[in-house]
């Protein structure tokens, strides 16, 4: 009976022990790139403490089972020592809570790497040159001691240079998206108000649909306007600032430009329609307007529309191009 009773006892010892690292188990998924962003296939990666290797395949991608439940793993590249992770940060990264995201890994050579391998070359080619023509050992060394000293001085401008305009990148590219994205949104709410106006005859009397119609596209245009005017508000300061020098000076000219168009020109004549449009409301709201100031009413929208349509076809000519001069000034 003994016996039995230890039999059990160690079986359900085991069930539950079986059961507890079952549940301690984690998955990690990770997407393992080359620093051009291409997917780093057949690299071999060890995740410290989590054996056995990974070995990245189907598009860069691996998944990998870890025991435990760590909140941050260790990876090495196997197999290349002149291969490190390069991003995250010494290769640590937080394990994900959610069993399905995919975290970045980033491997490939350091720079410094290759730049050390061209420094030997250079100073051993300098260093002949200098013993063929009998230069004494002291003059070679001090003639090498001062082609270093330059170079750290070099590097340590070139890194600041690399780094600032890495930087300046990220933000040109930011300001290309917002600049884009209001300009787009602003461009068809005025293309909609725009056709509204071109396809329901104003000059005559109109049904409450089509009152309704142009009554919407102008509220729909006002409020791209505003976000327009709120999301570029101070834009050629920022212009100026990412792309410096005579070519971030010529983009703020233009963008200011195409502004200005849109603040003093395409704008204004919209708000010459809402004077109008409210003689035209009171018309249907129960209201009574004279019959003269109904006429005249119509008139000056009628009078509008043709600038209206002149100032929008120009700028959606100058849009395109200016987009593009922000990708490749």
């Amino acid at each position: 009976m003994h016996v039995v009773r230890s039999a059990g006892v160690a079986m359900v010892l085991w069930a539950v022990v079986a059961g507890t690292v079952h549940a301690q188990t984690t998955t990690l998924r990770g997407e393992v790139l080359w620093r051009d962003g291409q997917p780093a296939v057949d690299v071999r990666l060890a995740i410290v403490g989590q054996p056995p290797e990974v070995v990245v395949r189907d598009g860069g991608l691996f998944t990998h089972t870890l025991t435990g439940a760590p909140a941050e793993v260790t990876l090495r590249v196997l197999g290349r020592p002149e291969m490190e992770v390069l991003y995250p940060p010494q290769g640590r990264t937080p394990v994900p809570g959610d069993p399905d995201a995919v975290v970045t890994v980033v491997v490939g050579q350091r720079i410094g790497d290759a730049v050390e391998d061209r420094i030997d070359q250079d100073l051993r080619a300098l260093r002949e040159t200098l013993e063929v023509r009998g230069v004494s050992e002291d003059d070679i060394r001090a003639v090498l001691r001062s082609e270093m000293d330059g170079l750290v001085a070099r590097i340590a401008d070139l890194t600041e240079g690399a780094v600032g305009r890495a930087v300046a990148g990220a933000d040109q590219a930011e300001l290309r998206e917002r600049v884009g994205r209001y300009l787009r949104s602003y461009l068809r709410t005025a293309r909609d108000l725009a056709d509204a106006f071109r396809l329901i005859d104003v000059s005559r009397d109109m049904s409450q649909a089509n009152f309704l119609a142009l009554y919407n596209a102008m509220g729909a245009y006002s409020d791209a306007y505003a976000e327009l005017d709120q999301g570029l508000g101070g834009v050629s300061v920022d212009v100026r600032r990412a792309w410096p020098g005579e070519e971030g000076e010529a983009l703020a000219a233009r963008l200011s430009g195409l502004l200005d168009t849109i603040y003093g020109d395409f704008h204004q004549t919209v708000l010459t329609l809402r004077g109008p449009l409210l003689v035209i409301q009171a018309r249907h709201n129960g209201g009574d307007p004279d019959r003269e100031e109904l006429r005249q009413a119509r008139q000056a929208i009628l009078d509008a529309l043709p600038k209206l349509g002149e100032s929008l076809a120009g700028l959606e000519s100058d849009v395109p191009p200016l987009m593009e001069s922000l990708r490749n000034p």
